[in-house]
């Protein structure tokens, strides 16, 4: 709006200028308003005097801008996220655990019983490796089983002679009970 109403003036004052300016030999002076190319809500309008004279016509009107603050772009953020896998997708394999170390301990061990009075198993304490197993063995006049509670293992009755072997299949310490003697045929079986 602005630029038509200043460019309308422009045309006037040189059409007007063009004609010789109303014959007084004298050229009118030169146009003295300025523009500004950015819109603003104030409006421009120019200011003349009732009775146009050559002199009078000079436009003096000048336009004010507010300078309008620079918008800058903004890059919205946005959030990638990786689709959840399904059951029909295949998941990498586990890695493979190292190989157990070598085991230090025997296979097997054997237990006997001792004593006449007060019976005991002799050793009273052995170690294995894992998967490895252990027979107990006597003989004589006097009664005895073999119970590991810790695994469910009764030999069952009580027999004057018998000889039992039983597989610990994992790491553990066992406690090994003669039913008849509780009080001191009291073993251990660590599996290591």
């Amino acid at each position: 709006m602005h630029r038509v109403i200043i460019a309308a003036f422009a045309a006037a004052t040189l059409a007007f200028t063009a004609c010789g300016g109303g014959g007084d030999g004298s050229e009118p002076p030169a146009p003295t308003a300025t523009a500004t190319a950015i819109p603003t809500q104030t409006a421009v309008t120019p200011e003349t005097s009732p009775t146009a004279t050559p002199e009078s016509l000079t436009p003096s009107a000048t336009a004010t801008a507010t300078p309008t603050p620079a918008v800058e772009a903004v890059t919205p953020i946005t959030q990638h996220t990786e689709p959840t896998p399904t059951g029909d997708s295949p998941q990498p394999a586990a890695p493979t655990p190292p190989p157990p170390p070598p085991a230090t301990n025997p296979m097997s061990a054997t237990v006997g019983v001792s004593g006449s009075a007060r019976f005991f198993w002799s050793p009273a304490k052995v170690a294995i490796a894992p998967g490895g197993s252990v027979t107990w063995a006597w003989s004589g006049n006097d009664f005895h089983d073999v119970a590991v509670d810790a695994l469910g293992y009764s030999s069952g009755n009580p027999v004057k002679a018998g000889s039992y072997t039983l597989t610990f299949p994992s790491a553990g310490t066992y406690a090994v009970v003669c039913s008849i003697h509780p009080d001191t045929m009291r073993g251990t079986v660590t599996v290591e």
